[in-house]
């Protein structure tokens, strides 16, 4: 009797250790999906982030052209009325909305092309994510109607060294046929 107990405990165990085999993948999947999703809306804020930046940015720049615009007609005014110091102060703001302005046009610049670049990466980041989705809800779904067997069947060393002379072949642009051996192989009869 205790060796048919034992038996029963070893199958209820290796049955509880399937169960949990197969929910471990379930939340590993799910926490990966929730890593991805998290990871596009990040993308996506910082895509909000850089629009705003953009558009103060663009208030700064026009704000501090009328300012360049109205030193220089201070500068006219000053040189008209013979005031070379007023002269120099005019043309200092001048120069100072200038630079002011060539340093907003450089950080412009160089917003749009990360907002650019972020925002190809979360277009592909966004299809890829509505596939892992799709992926991880037809797992789950197989897994709920006790189809789970299928998407748990391991990958054999054979299956592994038939996809690697696969792969070779292919990035040698041969094709193999292969020889007729002694042993029984592969021959043409």
């Amino acid at each position: 009797m205790s060796f048919l107990r034992r038996i029963k405990t070893s199958l209820s165990a290796d049955a509880h250790g399937l169960v949990d085999a197969i929910e471990d993948d379930a939340l590993l999947l799910k926490q990966h999906l929730r890593d991805a999703e998290s990871e596009v809306l990040r993308k996506r804020a910082r895509v909000r982030e850089l629009e705003a930046e953009q558009k103060r940015l663009t208030i700064e720049r026009e704000r501090a052209l009328r300012e360049q615009e109205r030193a220089r007609l201070d500068v006219d005014l000053a040189i008209e009325q013979g005031r070379d110091d007023l002269s120099r102060y005019a043309l200092k703001q001048v120069l100072t909305q200038k630079n002011l302005v060539c340093c907003l046009d450089a950080r412009l610049g160089q917003a749009a092309g990360e907002r650019k670049d972020l925002e190809a990466a979360l277009a592909t980041q966004q299809v890829a994510l509505e596939e892992l989705r799709a992926k991880v809800q037809a797992f789950l779904n197989d897994r709920e109607s006790g189809n789970s067997a299928l998407c748990l069947a391991p990958v054999t060393e054979e299956q592994i060294e038939l996809e690697l002379l696969r792969r070779k072949r292919e990035m040698a642009g041969t094709t193999y046929v292969p020889e007729p051996s002694a042993e029984g192989g592969p021959s043409g009869g």
